[in-house]
């Protein structure tokens, strides 16, 4: 597949954030994005930050608390500023403490004003973060024809995987769940067969729970 240039990769994640691409487009879109190390952990980021908000039980929030959240929004770099409010209006409305708290460590970070009442809403948040699997990519060098000796790699680091791993279009790729150990037994099996590129940010802690995308990139 053909790469893209960063700002064009760029493009292609905010559209896949905003929920503009769906089905083939949205993979071959991804592969695209998760060729520029950066921006697939911006991506996975992202991502993690809405499956966790998505989630959430609701609560009530602080008095006040969702317009001083729009209005923090509202003053942050266009960039930023642009994902998270589409990401609140899509997903949170009512916005809830919790919830609006998760989005809130992005733009709170550093902030020498911050109100007690957004501190401790921002505190909440970090119990969230600490409990959701950490997204981590796996890039192999290899084709489906490939995907048995694949399996028995990942079956044998303890991350299960599925009989036939998922096409669209021209990608392949299956979703697995398991932990930070699994993980890097699976890479150190995988690489003595094959290539392998690990993105994203990996725990340090061994039981850290992991999210685990593995993408067939073809030979």
């Amino acid at each position: 597949m053909a790469t893209v240039n960063e700002k064009e990769a760029r493009r292609l994640m905010q559209q896949l954030l905003d929920g503009e691409l769906q089905g083939v487009e949205a993979a071959q879109a991804r592969v695209l994005v998760e060729a520029h190390p950066e921006l697939a952990a911006e991506l996975n980021a992202h991502q993690a930050l809405q499956q966790a908000l998505s989630g959430l039980r609701g609560a009530d929030p602080a008095a006040g608390f969702e317009d001083r959240l729009l209005q923090r929004i509202a003053a942050e770099p266009p960039g930023l500023g642009e994902r998270v409010l589409a990401t609140l209006r899509r997903m949170l409305m009512p916005v809830t403490l919790a919830t609006a708290a998760a989005a809130a460590v992005m733009l709170t970070v550093g902030a020498p004003n911050t109100s007690s009442t957004m501190a401790r809403d921002v505190a909440a948040a970090g119990l969230l973060q600490r409990s959701a699997p950490t997204p981590v990519t796996l890039r192999l060098r290899a084709s489906d024809a490939q995907w048995g000796a694949i399996r028995a790699a990942l079956n044998g680091a303890g991350l299960v995987a599925p009989e036939l791993p998922a096409r669209q279009g021209a990608v392949w790729s299956a979703e697995l769940n398991g932990t930070t150990e699994q993980l890097n037994a699976a890479v150190n099996a995988l690489g003595a067969q094959l290539p392998v590129e690990v993105q994203g940010s990996v725990p340090t802690t061994g039981d850290a729970p992991v999210r685990v995308r593995v993408v067939l990139t073809g030979m």
